[in-house]
């Protein structure tokens, strides 16, 4: 979905290059052998699960202003800011398709 990269990338260069800020998808190997060196487990698997929501502009603008951690990393200016591009992206649209990605990790003790 192009509006979704589009507000993706807005939101990295609002947020800036600071790796702290941006979500490692590829680090869940490197937290899974961190949580092996814990040596309280036998064994640890690490699982990746993602799916498509439809939702409306409305109902994703209400979930984009809940996330906390998202407005811990941005000034209330910034993120204003992308709550406003993100209504102008999306706002005539009726539909969205949001993927969402899910990690997990099981543990054998």
């Amino acid at each position: 979905n192009i509006i979704m990269k589009e507000i993706e990338m807005y939101r990295n260069k609002l947020i800036g290059n600071n790796t702290k800020n941006h979500i490692q998808y590829d680090n869940i190997q490197l937290i899974t052998e961190k949580i092996e060196r814990l040596k309280y487990f036998k064994e640890v698997v690490s699982c990746q699960a993602s799916h498509m929501e439809v939702i409306t502009p409305l109902h994703y603008i209400g979930l984009l202003k809940s996330v906390n951690n998202l407005q811990s990393k941005l000034s209330d200016l910034d993120f204003n800011k992308l709550i406003k591009f993100t209504e102008e992206k999306t706002l005539k649209m009726d539909l969205l398709e949001i993927l969402y990605k899910t990690f997990a990790w099981i543990a054998l003790k």
